[in-house]
Parts: C-alpha cells; sequence; structure tokens
C-alpha cells in the first residue's frame, strides 16, 4: 500500500538537531523520510540560544538575528521507499 508520511503537510525547511543529526545515516534516513532535503545546523545548545534570542528581544524590542553557522544540506537519494518500509514495519508492531 501507498502511505504518505507528511500527511498532506508542506514543508518549508527541515532542520535536523540533537544527538543523533550527526549520524550520517540518521541524515539520509530523515531525506528518504520526508522525501526532501535537510539541513543539518552545527552542534550547539538550541534551547538555550533560543531562550537568549527571547530575552534579548524582550530587552530591546527587536528580533536579533543570530547566525547558527554552516548547515549541511543533505539531498533524499530516492534509492528506495524508506518511508513506505517504515510504516509496513511499526504497522505490525
Amino acid at each position: 500500500p501507498s502511505h504518505d508520511i507528511t500527511q498532506g503537510f508542506q514543508t518549508k525547511r527541515i532542520l535536523l538537531i540533537g544527538g543523533a543529526a550527526r549520524s550520517k545515516a540518521v541524515q539520509e534516513i530523515t531525506a528518504e523520510m520526508f522525501a526532501s532535503k535537510i539541513e543539518v545546523p552545527p552542534a550547539g545548545e538550541y534551547v538555550a540560544d533560543g531562550a537568549a534570542r527571547q530575552a534579548a528581544w524582550a530587552l530591546t524590542g527587536k528580533l536579533p538575528t543570530w547566525q547558527i553557522g554552516e548547515v549541511l544540506t543533505v539531498e533524499p537519494k530516492n534509492s528506495s521507499n524508506v518511508a513506505a518500509s517504515y510504516l509496513e514495519l511499526i504497522s505490525e508492531l
């Protein structure tokens, strides 16, 4: 059967963050699952950065534009239908 992992949503940008984001396999599988390019920013403390950004915004009234560094872009290979395989596997749980 055909499965749509996105459930009809259109994405503008997919950021992959967290410890698993460093894994090349996780990056490639994520790009395949969403059939879309994903962006992997450098490792960082994004929760703390977000809180500091909000505090600066509240203090100054102006949203700061902070750079996060060089972002890795991973394109899907479309070598197989990973999303359908994944959904089939989890349906058996």
